[in-house]
Order: C-alpha cells, then sequence, then structure tokens
C-alpha cells in the first residue's frame, strides 16, 4: 500500500484515510479472517499496525493450511490483548461488519482489491493510485480552494 502511505503523507493536514473490508473470498479462502483479525485490532486501536503486517507477509500466509498461526504472531506483535481479541473474533457482530462493508463496496463498483476512492473517484489498483492519485487530490484541494473563494 505504498502509493496510500505517500497520499497520507504529503497531505497528512488535508487527507483523511479509512479503510473498509472487502475480502475475495473465492480466490482468497483465508481474507475473511484475515479481515475478522484485523477488524478486531481496529477495535484495540491497532489496525494500521496489524494490517501493514498482514500484507507484508501476505505470501507467508496465503496459502497456508492453517494461517491463524501467523495472524496471532501478528496480533501479539502488533500488542493486541489476546483475550479482547478472541472475544472479537468470536462476536458474531464482528463477521457481521465485515460482511456488511463488503455489500457496500459491491453497490459501489468494487470489483477487486484494493479499490481506493478519492472523493468518490474510484482508482483500482497501486499502480492507479500512484499514477493518478497525486493529481486527483490536487485537483479535489483545488475546488476546495475555489468554493472558499465564493
Amino acid at each position: 500500500m505504498e502509493p496510500v502511505e505517500e497520499l497520507r503523507n504529503e497531505f497528512s493536514d488535508v487527507i483523511q484515510v479509512e479503510f473498509r473490508h472487502y475480502p475475495l473470498e473465492q480466490t482468497h479462502p483465508w481474507a475473511l479472517t484475515a479481515a475478522g483479525f484485523a477488524e478486531c485490532a481496529a477495535k484495540q486501536g491497532k489496525f494500521w499496525e496489524f494490517h501493514d503486517q498482514l500484507y507484508k507477509e501476505q505470501e507467508t500466509w496465503a496459502h497456508a493450511p492453517e494461517p491463524i498461526v501467523f495472524f496471532a504472531r501478528y496480533a501479539q506483535e502488533s500488542g493486541l490483548d489476546p483475550l479482547t481479541l478472541e472475544r472479537c473474533l468470536e462476536d458474531p457482530k464482528t463477521l457481521g461488519q465485515i460482511r456488511l462493508e463488503r455489500s457496500i463496496g459491491a453497490k459501489q463498483g468494487v470489483q477487486s482489491t484494493p479499490t481506493i476512492f478519492l472523493n468518490g473517484r474510484p482508482l483500482v489498483g497501486p499502480l492507479q493510485l500512484k499514477a493518478q492519485g497525486k493529481n486527483i487530490v490536487l485537483e479535489e484541494l483545488k475546488k476546495l480552494a475555489s468554493k472558499l473563494r465564493q
């Protein structure tokens, strides 16, 4: 997610990043489980720490027969409370939230990940975000400045 980080760093005073789950269960059998761990990390204020580790190590866990061992290690490395994590993973509301976010994404036209929206404008994949993201942010800032001058 390097392009997102670049935009977050360059425009930290004007950009807000919101993450929405969109697990592709058909092609990634552990995507829903990974999303559950990430959602529970968010509830402990450690989403980005867990998320970054999850993506960095994706090749390690994606084809593993039991990736939960890896997820548990990432949770520990992220400083998550294990008991709170366990309760969250068992709570049906966690899965419900992930499914809701996936449903909303589908209604917005999301078909693959990552899909990033900049003020409602979709960019699919890191290459498109890297190529167009900064220009879109600057265009949106110009629009905002124009409105403020009126």
